[in-house]
């Protein structure tokens, strides 16, 4: 098991059923098996783990906020780790959340990710190809990249 922490991104959105406006929770851990003391703004978009890939964080989450819990996403026709809204207990979509947060970010609002969680888990998060990847390839003596040379 590794410890990690995956950083939080709390805000309000109005909720696309009821339309009163509820808290939502967006989370990830960066893209490497380290535990992060510092939030990295770079690891937005890069890779990231999010708790569709790693239950023991969506587990974390459901301890912390009250609203974020497991339930049935008709658009993807499976349980998934989700926010709900607090006044009428509907799916507030993955997508939807990670959209609001991209709009805010590309409009230049500052996103503050200073809420965490920490939790165990066995999910590798480097992923195959990421420079993470490559850096481990590299101290490992192997590398994907056609320019490498072991030296």
């Amino acid at each position: 098991m590794i410890k990690v922490r995956a950083f939080v991104h709390r805000t309000k959105i109005s909720c696309w059923k009821c339309y009163k406006d509820t808290p939502v929770v967006y989370a990830f851990r960066p893209p490497n098996n380290k535990f992060e003391k510092e939030f990295d703004s770079k690891w937005i978009g890069a890779y990231e783990v999010t708790p569709d890939q790693d239950l023991a964080m969506g587990l974390a989450l459901e301890n912390k906020y009250p609203w974020y819990r497991i339930g049935r996403s008709s658009t993807m026709g499976m349980d998934v780790h989700a926010n709900f809204c607090l006044f009428c207990d509907s799916l507030q979509g993955n997508w939807y959340v990670w959209k609001d947060l991209l709009n805010k970010r590309t409009n230049g609002i500052i996103l503050e990710f200073d809420e965490y969680v920490d939790y165990e888990t066995d999910i590798d998060a480097i992923i195959e190809g990421s420079p993470e990847d490559e850096k481990r390839k590299t101290k490992m003596g192997y590398s994907d990249d056609p320019n490498f040379i072991d030296t």
